[in-house]
């Protein structure tokens, strides 16, 4: 058997009973009335008018909008460059020029291939001005550009022919007869 003390005792009667909320073990719980219902009232009917519909807003009358002119852009400033002197040529030894890999690039063409590609240019000329001459049905805004485009390819490549360039020449002359052929087809 354990010897306790009558303090500690004492504590554990203590603790057991305000742990129990000092109604002691013995102590019967009396029982929890029943919950109340309160009565019910009941209210008397009270007919409320109906509400009437509004009736719809008088007609606005239409506001005709205005579209607001829009600024005309600003050109764009072109930045200025500043020149700035090359730098004075060093005393060195001249350096022998680099030799091209393929030196006919920049090659004058020769008598025969001249008149070759005038005759190809005349060619594709004429070929561009007989397409324009063949279109007989009404052209839209489009086609009409279009077709003053082809004439300022056909004039531009007769100046570079009487000009001795070419090349141009023959890449205006192919512009004018191609943009005409695609006219044909529309």
């Amino acid at each position: 058997m354990i010897k306790v003390g009558k303090s500690t005792l004492a504590a554990v009667v203590a603790l057991v009973l305000f742990a129990t909320g000092c109604e002691g073990p013995f102590k019967k719980k009396k029982p929890a009335p029943p919950p109340s219902i309160p009565p019910t009232i009941e209210k008397p009917k009270v007919d409320l008018p109906q509400p009437q519909p509004t009736p719809p807003p008088p007609p606005k009358p239409e506001a005709t909008i205005q579209p607001t002119p829009q600024p005309k852009p600003q050109p764009k400033r072109k930045p200025t460059k500043k020149v700035v002197p090359p730098p004075a040529p060093e005393e060195t030894t001249p350096q022998p020029k680099p030799a091209t890999p393929d030196a006919s690039i920049n090659a004058p063409m020769t008598n025969q291939q001249a008149d070759r590609q005038r005759q190809q240019t005349s060619s594709l000329i004429g070929s561009a001005e007989g397409n324009l001459s063949n279109i007989h049905r009404a052209l839209n805004v489009d086609e009409q550009n279009m077709v003053a485009q082809i004439r300022s390819y056909i004039a531009q490549s007769r100046k570079a022919m009487t000009d001795g360039d070419l090349e141009r020449a023959y890449n205006l002359a192919n512009k004018a007869n191609l943009l005409s052929s695609e006219l044909m087809k529309e």
